[in-house]
């Protein structure tokens, strides 16, 4: 299960070098230290909707395409963590279609600092007792969603948070450190530091698909309460760690909605769950232990909601289908769904890749 977005950042030599003059500048008098090499990026392929789940890199102008990121650049005074540079504390790179350019250029010299990197952008960071984090960040726990036609799995209220590390493993919490003579960052990679839930939903045997079966929300209920990890009504002082994705001064919640935006998506009928192949709903959570949850779906005419005609679903008290939910950051959970006369059941759980590649089946009792 690996869906990441590989970035290449390089460094590039100051402006001013004769032919014969080599790549890395000498020290200077007394080993003060010089600035010689300058961090860019190469081929990141990247285009954003801010309110997108992220799926790829590239200039398409694809919502579900990145085309910019933050960078912090830190090094270790003694045991305290700093900017790299005082002057240029972070960065923005943005590509054109061919190249990524830096709003500012950053100078490395003789001292080695840490690469940084997070999306989308727009959000402050900082350095908080010798951590670097960005901070102000929203994780909604009313979200709706976009499904813009079947199989569309990434237009969401919620923002796709993602921090940088050093190899694509999934969850990877490594940074590559940098200085003026190893100052190419070979492959940066784009974490997600959210999990991605989605419900795929069938009508039982015998029971029709009309025009008023369209899926139009989905309520999360933690059992034992407040198991839910979301956003304080001010986000200001959320913070996300740069070095693994972390979530710090998050609030909790009982209860999880996911809404459609107009036009929403029929149920379907298939004979048995391996022939749903999309979601209906879904959004993005962050990283939690919610042990027991139930579900409610609503059904109903496409539009507004309406009380006369929209009818609910929901799991039942003594379900023990969904006793142990454990959502990880980087992870993608299925949960396919069946409407019957009786209530909602679950049919399947599965952990998959973000964009599906590859399946994990959860036992579902």
């Amino acid at each position: 299960m690996k869906r990441l977005i590989s970035i290449t950042l390089s460094a590039i030599i100051l402006a001013g070098c004769t032919n014969m003059e080599t790549d890395i500048p000498e020290p200077g008098p007394g080993g003060e230290e010089d600035t010689g090499a300058v961090l860019g990026i190469n081929g990141l392929n990247l285009s954003v909707d801010t309110k997108s789940i992220i799926e790829g890199v590239g200039n398409d102008g694809a919502g579900n395409h990145l085309s910019g990121i933050g960078v912090m650049v830190t090094k270790l005074n003694g045991t305290k963590v700093s900017f790299y540079s005082q002057d240029i504390e972070t960065q923005e790179f943005h590509y054109n279609g061919t190249d990524w350019t830096a709003d500012v250029p950053l100078n490395l010299a003789n001292s080695e600092g840490t690469v940084y990197a997070w999306a989308p952008l727009g959000y402050d960071a900082a350095i908080k007792s010798s951590v670097p984090v960005v901070q102000g960040l929203p994780i909604l726990a009313a979200q709706s969603f976009n499904v813009n036609g079947a199989g569309n799995e990434w237009d969401t209220e919620q923002e796709d948070l993602l921090y940088g590390s050093a190899a694509d493993t999934p969850g990877d919490e490594t940074h590559q450190a940098v200085d003026k003579w190893n100052h190419t960052v070979d492959n940066m990679y784009m974490q997600h530091a959210l999990a991605k839930v989605s419900f795929r939903i069938r009508k039982a045997s015998g029971q029709v698909v009309n025009s008023d079966d369209y899926v139009k929300k989905m309520e999360l209920t933690s059992v034992a309460g407040n198991t839910f990890a979301v956003s304080p009504r001010s986000a200001s002082k959320v913070t996300m760690n740069l070095t693994d994705g972390a979530f710090g001064a998050l609030t909790t919640a009982s209860s999880l909605t996911f809404t459609a935006e107009y036009t929403a998506q029929l149920a379907v009928y298939s004979a048995d769950y391996l022939s749903v192949t999309h979601a209906q709903a879904y959004g993005l959570v962050a990283p939690a232990t919610v042990g027991a949850m139930r579900l409610k779906m609503t059904l109903g005419p496409d539009g507004l909601p309406d009380a006369t005609t929209d009818r609910t679903y929901e799991t039942r008290m003594d379900d023990t289908s969904l006793q142990n939910v454990v959502w990880q950051k980087g992870r993608h959970y299925v949960y396919t769904l069946t409407a019957t006369d009786q209530g909602l059941e679950i049919t399947n759980v599965e952990v998959v890749g973000w964009d599906d590649a590859g399946t994990t089946e959860v036992p579902v009792e």
